[in-house]
């Protein structure tokens, strides 16, 4: 499978907030406010690039089964007339 632009930047951007929330001695020690500023940016930032990358790539690349999923359940709805022919019996 050939990796794309979206995944590309996703990953870039998965990695930069891991690498920062994960980085040795910053925020400084003792220092309570810095250490809530960072663990915000960087955690929200994680989980809403790997939320956002998700539904990124799974537009471009949608699932079989959800494919799958869509045909079987157009197959199985009653027509609209025989519904109204079976609430008239």
């Amino acid at each position: 499978m050939k990796i794309g632009r979206t995944e590309k930047i996703w990953l870039a951007s998965v990695l930069f907030f891991w690498v920062f929330y994960n980085f040795p001695g910053f925020p400084p020690y003792g220092s309570e406010t810095a250490c809530i500023v960072h663990g915000l940016i960087s955690f929200v930032g994680t989980v809403l690039s790997v939320y956002i990358g998700c539904k990124l790539t799974e537009k471009e690349y949608p699932l079989i089964e959800d494919e799958e999923q869509d045909e079987t359940a157009e197959d199985n709805t009653p027509a609209a007339s025989e519904t109204q022919k079976e609430s008239d019996k």
